[in-house]
């Protein structure tokens, strides 16, 4: 699996060379990397929930409710 958090440092280092590039096409360029990588750690969280979902469902665990635990304000 992927590291998520390896990737958003990578993600960060990049948008630090994007505003210090000197041309407006490398900062173009190095903006869309950052992004790319910040889809990609998004994509690693979003397999381990569903790891964990899968194995849960498999030893016969009951998975929470989307909104347990979360409270609204009326």
């Amino acid at each position: 699996m992927f590291d998520s958090e390896g990737l958003r440092t990578t993600a960060r280092d990049l948008v630090i060379k994007a505003r210090a590039a000197p041309s407006n096409e490398e900062k173009l360029a190095l903006a869309s990397r950052a992004k790319s990588y910040l889809l990609l750690a998004k994509n690693a969280e979003w397999l381990a929930s569903t790891d964990e979902f899968l194995k849960a469902i498999e030893n016969g665990n009951r998975w929470p409710h989307p909104t347990d635990g979360v409270h609204t304000f009326s």
